[in-house]
């Protein structure tokens, strides 16, 4: 398993995965003219991502199994806001509890 995952995300392995998937490469070291170089001079607009990686920021997890029912809670609450079924002290409330719920306990 660490052998595939050091190939995939390895300059050898995401020239084979970015022109294949459209994705960004995961690994600045494939960039070079021995890996995506080439690619990225004759598809200029998939090289788009790749500037856009200076922006990039960490991307926030919950803890625990529940990430993406906190996520939809948010997201549930910010939209009754939003659409004036609900007042924000309201919504706060409810979302405060729900997380705490979705939440792992702690010791």
């Amino acid at each position: 398993a660490w052998d595939y995952a050091r190939f995939a995300t390895g300059p050898e392995g995401q020239s084979i995965v970015v022109p294949n998937t459209g994705y960004m490469p995961t690994n600045t070291l494939a960039l070079d003219k021995d890996h995506l170089a080439g690619f990225y001079d004759k598809h200029p607009n998939w090289y788009t991502s790749v500037l856009q990686t200076p922006r990039a920021r960490p991307w926030f997890s919950w803890p625990g199994d529940n990430g993406v029912q906190i996520a939809q809670v948010l997201r549930d609450e910010m939209t009754a806001i939003a659409l004036g079924s609900k007042e924000p002290e309201a919504a706060l409330a409810d979302m405060a509890s729900q997380v705490r719920a979705l939440l792992p306990k702690t010791n």
